[in-house]
């Protein structure tokens, strides 16, 4: 019966502690990244890839140089991609995706771009990034408010 017992109280006890919203997990998904000054060079910020799961980049659209975050994950099947300086391009190593520096797919099987992370400034002039607000977007899709910074 003793046993029994503990098996029960520590079932209660799980059940009860995925019932409760994960803080550090909400915190991993909304951080500041830095000041805006340290992101105006174009490339790859790769500093919040494993931590957050974010790749931050800043290149030129259009004129404009913009500052974008994607979600590291494929969107083939979830895989964490890699970026390939060399070739410029970030790649999947479970499938073979790859994707440019825009985020657009390029080869391999992934169906769609890279997805967008919300991107905003705080009024400290800080990068605040929200991978909790996350859009999903198609080739030739215009990009959303929310997902970039004119830097």
């Amino acid at each position: 019966m003793a046993v029994l017992g503990c098996i029960g109280g520590l079932w209660a006890f799980l059940s009860l502690r995925f019932a409760v919203p994960n803080a550090a997990a909400r915190n991993r998904l909304r951080f500041r990244a830095g000041p805006i000054r340290e992101f105006t060079e174009e490339g790859v910020y790769a500093r919040f890839r494993d931590s957050h799961g974010v790749w931050i980049v800043c290149l030129r659209i259009s004129g404009t140089r913009r500052l974008l975050a994607y979600r590291a994950a494929c969107t083939h099947l979830g895989c964490l991609t890699l970026w390939a300086e060399a070739e410029g391009e970030f790649q999947c190593p479970c499938h073979g995706s790859a994707f440019d520096l825009a985020g657009v797919n390029l080869r391999g099987p992934a169906p769609r771009p890279l997805d967008l992370c919300a991107i905003r400034a705080a009024g400290d002039g800080y990068v605040e990034i929200d991978a909790s607000r996350v859009f999903r977007r198609e080739a030739g899709q215009a990009l959303p408010p929310d997902s970039y910074l004119l830097v």
